[in-house]
């Protein structure tokens, strides 16, 4: 959820036991999302011990995107596609 700079997010697998969730600020352009959390699940806040900012590369279409994980040199690693 991203409201008023602010995001809170939480992904549940029925496969995986671990609690994914986190909080913080985010700030967004036309093709690219970034979010620094400052608060997360035990296994959040261990990531965030050495990953201080999250970039996406966005693709926005008219019913789809695409959330595309960028690495420290914007390389991509990982997409989340939604319709």
């Amino acid at each position: 959820m991203y409201s008023k700079g602010k995001v809170m997010w939480t992904r549940h697998s029925p496969n995986d036991p671990t609690e994914w969730f986190g909080y913080g600020s985010y700030k967004k352009t036309t093709n690219v999302l970034e979010e620094k959390l400052e608060y997360g699940s035990e296994t959040m806040m261990k990531i965030l011990d050495t990953v201080k900012m999250f970039k996406f590369e966005l693709q926005l279409e008219e019913n789809n995107f695409s959330q595309i994980s960028l690495d420290e040199n914007g390389n991509r690693t990982l997409s989340e596609n939604y319709i």
